[in-house]
């Protein structure tokens, strides 16, 4: 009987450390329990609908219990700084986290400080660099621009060469330059036939007074056409455009009027840069004072009022346009102005020297209030005028200087 009860004991035992879940009493039937349990679950599961995708056996892998994991102890010396140790049920201990706020230290300020000391010391390096890398490139744009005014400078002096010879020839370049010159003041002069009323002295009459506007107008505007058409590079005359550039040098031109010398100081070898718009006034003045109102004063048309109209209407346009630029000292002593002298029904410019308190081109015109009233009188004449002499500027910069 004692070693029945030992057997038992010792079989008992050995099934409890496989870690099974079924108690075995001491004496281990012939039947097996296990195998038949297990048989008739399956049985039971069989029995029950399955899904037409799904296998008894996948739904009873998919249906297991997750086996609970373990929880994990530290001791007090294993846990971390961050970490709190909280006490739970049946004396197991588990790791939570938690935030953890202290005060900055004398250290970490020190660490801020040289911080901040190395972000200010970056930042003044790179804004050195930029400031660096902007002065090289200041440094490289204006030496660009001396580039650029020396090659200005030596195509003006290569083009002086064939100026000093086409003025050698005087009588073929005059008879080039009046024919170019009676071409723009043609339509101009033969629209009028006869003497014009004198509106601006005798403004009474009223009916010769609207012909005689209607008709300076008109002339006004074919000038001005011509001006704008004939000054193109394909219809411009080559011995004029080489007199115009010598104009533009201050050893080659002919005489300094007041108005245009106090906004330029002409080309020479301590001032090799004009702007733009001051080559154009210069170049300007030249071709209508010295080229086209000669030819319209010499003219065989001898409406006097009318080439004094004319006259009148270029130099209000040309005042009104470079008016506007900043005046320069200089240091020219001869300064002079034309005058206005009739003659015989014929008009002529005398040269005057030193002009006192007198800023226009030509003394003895009519006021530019007479002119306002003129181009007034047909407001859409006035815009294509101005229109027209705009175009006749840059079309004479483009065709001498370009």
């Amino acid at each position: 009987m004692n070693s029945q009860f030992q057997q038992g004991r010792s079989q008992s035992i050995k099934f409890i450390q496989t870690q099974t879940v079924y108690e075995q009493p001491f004496f281990t039937p012939n039947i097996d329990i296990l195998s038949v349990s297990e048989n008739l679950y399956l049985e039971k599961i069989s029995k029950q609908a399955t899904s037409r995708d799904q296998s008894p056996r996948k739904w009873q892998e998919s249906h297991k219990k997750p086996l609970a994991q373990q929880p994990k102890f530290v001791t007090p010396q294993e846990a971390p700084k961050e970490v709190k140790i909280i006490q739970v049920n049946n004396d197991e201990k588990k790791i939570q986290t938690k935030e953890v706020i202290s005060k900055p230290t004398t250290e970490h300020k020190q660490l801020i400080g040289r911080a901040k000391v190395l972000l200010l010391q970056q930042r003044t390096l790179n804004m050195k660099k930029y400031f660096k890398i902007a002065s090289l490139a200041i440094i490289a744009a204006i030496r660009i621009k001396k580039s650029l005014n020396y090659s200005l400078w030596k195509k003006y002096q290569t083009q002086l060469k064939n100026i000093t010879f086409f003025l050698k020839l005087e009588l073929v370049q005059t008879e080039r330059i009046n024919a170019w010159c009676k071409a723009v003041c043609a339509k101009s002069l033969t629209s009028v036939n006869q003497q014009l009323h004198n509106f601006i002295e005798y403004p009474n009459d009223k009916e010769q007074v609207d012909q005689s506007m209607m008709k300076s107008i008109n002339s006004c505007q074919f000038l001005l056409e011509n001006l704008a058409y004939f000054s193109q590079p394909k219809y411009f005359c080559e011995e004029l455009k080489y007199y115009l550039l010598s104009q533009v040098f201050l050893d080659h031109k002919a005489y300094f009027s007041k108005f245009v010398s106090n906004r330029t100081l002409y080309l020479h070898t301590r001032n090799r840069q004009i702007k733009q718009e001051e080559l154009t006034m210069i170049l300007v003045e030249s071709i209508l004072i010295d080229q086209v109102l000669v030819n319209i004063f010499d003219s065989n048309q001898k409406c006097v009022f009318l080439h004094k109209v004319l006259a009148s209407l270029l130099q209000y346009l040309f005042i009104k346009k470079f008016d506007k630029l900043k005046q320069k000292r200089n240091n020219i002593q001869k300064l002079s102005a034309h005058q206005v002298i009739s003659t015989e029904n014929r008009l002529k410019l005398n040269q005057i020297p030193n002009p006192e308190n007198n800023d226009l081109l030509i003394i003895g015109l009519y006021k530019d209030e007479d002119m306002l009233t003129l181009l007034n009188y047909k407001k859409t004449a006035y815009k294509k005028i101005d229109q027209n002499f705009e175009r006749f500027c840059c079309n004479l910069y483009t065709t001498i200087l370009a």
